[in-house]
């Protein structure tokens, strides 16, 4: 799982939402209000958050790409050579095949 700082300005939180925070995982049961979340570790503990106290970290999507279509960007990549190939093939390769 991959995680990012939470930012309050360009995040929203969710009940469901994965966080890590003091390198202990769990999930938001319950978003009382813009500054206050209820946390389930997951061990039959839950804590109440306030958020302007802790930095902590939400679970982000990793970026994806069909494995067909990177297979076509990089043949099209082989065909026609371009400067900027490697930074192609480092782009596709960091993204997770589905």
């Amino acid at each position: 799982m991959t995680y990012k700082t939470f930012n309050k300005d360009t995040d929203t939180l969710e009940v469901g939402t994965k966080i890590r925070l003091g390198g202990r995982e769990g999930y938001i049961k319950q978003y009382i209000d813009e500054d206050n979340i209820t946390v389930d570790w997951g061990d039959s503990s839950q804590n109440t958050l306030s958020l302007h106290l802790f930095t902590f970290e939400i679970a982000v999507s990793p970026l994806t790409i069909d494995k067909r279509v990177k297979e076509n960007i990089i043949s099209i990549c082989n065909d026609i050579p371009t400067m900027y190939a490697d930074v192609i093939y480092a782009y596709l390769n960091s993204l997770e095949e589905t």
